[in-house]
């Protein structure tokens, strides 16, 4: 009998305006997102997203969700009021984690080639790319931070 593994990525968000507290799974066998609630343990909605789903973040409103897409060599934007994709910012191959800063404005993302694009969510300019050493599997940002820009 075969092995079968399941490659999930889980991440939680509370959504106060439908008083329920979510769970976004990352399925990157079937390229998307299921939206759970963890209050039954309930499969809400499914969310096609794009090739390989690797990561999930959200924004600290709680109003986006980012997700990379590793084959897609993008990051989509999900409206989780409506859990659609209502936009992508275009990076780089070899996508992998990100983080979302702590004022929402940028998106930290990872690269398996041993560097982190510094996206600007608005405009969705990559700011920096920084080298950091191979194969970088993860990130997160401290909630307080001292700096409040890029250095130059």
């Amino acid at each position: 009998m075969g092995k079968f593994i399941t490659i999930a990525t889980l991440a939680f968000v509370a959504m106060a305006a439908k008083g329920q507290n979510l769970a976004y799974i990352v399925n990157q066998a079937s390229n998307s997102l299921s939206v759970m609630s963890t209050v039954d343990e309930t499969i809400l909605h499914t969310i096609p997203v794009g090739n390989f789903p690797d990561s999930i973040a959200f924004s600290p409103d709680g109003s986006r969700g980012y997700v990379t897409l590793g084959n897609d060599f993008r990051l989509a934007v999900i409206d989780l009021a409506n859990n659609v994709i209502v936009d992508s910012i275009p990076l780089a191959n070899g996508l992998s984690a990100l983080a979302i800063s702590p004022d929402g404005a940028r998106a930290w993302v990872t690269n398996v080639f041993g560097s982190v694009a510094v996206v600007n969510l608005t405009t969705k300019a990559i700011e920096a790319v920084i080298p950091v050493g191979s194969v970088p599997t993860d990130i997160a940002i401290t909630p307080v931070s001292r700096r409040s820009s890029l250095p130059a």
